[in-house]
């Protein structure tokens, strides 16, 4: 087969069979100016990549008539891993990842104590003769307990039962 040098062709040019190059690796066997989006061209993968609208490895990720997206993990890691949280990622059952405020996270996190359930302690109770309030030091809890005398002690008695401590000063 005969080969031909450059040709310039100023208007349409219409094939009725395949186009085949024979270029070498490393030129682009088209060359296109124009920016406008061909129709029919069927360009089937993204830098070697077959895109996807489900959670495939080694695909281009897709949203879905509805502009979801989805995927198994996300990578979201930072350099510096130290910092304070800013906010939380979370699931609420339905599949979806939600971001959660620091603030909202806690609140459902660590609920106030109250009479029989579990919780965080509010300080600022006003202690009486009889109430002791709770004490925090260094994210320790602590009951002052009074002297009964100048030499004597009280007793401190001490029982924790589904999940409430007592303490009883005699």
């Amino acid at each position: 087969m005969a080969r031909l040098g450059p040709t310039d062709v100023f208007g349409p040019l219409r094939i009725d069979n395949q186009i085949i190059s024979t270029e070498t690796t490393g030129t682009p066997a088209f060359v296109i100016g124009s920016t406008t989006v061909i129709p029919n061209l069927n360009a089937d993968l993204l830098d070697g990549y077959h895109a996807s609208t489900s959670p495939t490895a080694n695909t281009v990720m897709l949203r879905d008539a509805n502009g979801y997206s989805y995927s198994v993990h996300h990578n979201l890691s930072r350099n510096n891993e130290s910092s304070a949280a800013a906010s939380y990622i979370y699931d609420t059952g339905d599949g979806w990842l939600r971001k959660k405020s620091l603030a909202n996270a806690r609140a459902e996190l660590v609920s106030l104590a109250a009479s029989g359930t579990r919780g965080g302690v509010q300080i600022g109770f006003t202690q009486t003769e009889v109430n002791r309030a709770v004490l925090l030091s260094a994210e320790k809890m602590y009951v002052n307990v009074p002297k009964a005398s100048s030499t004597v002690y009280g007793t401190a008695k001490m029982t924790y039962s589904a999940g409430i401590l007592t303490i009883d000063v005699t």
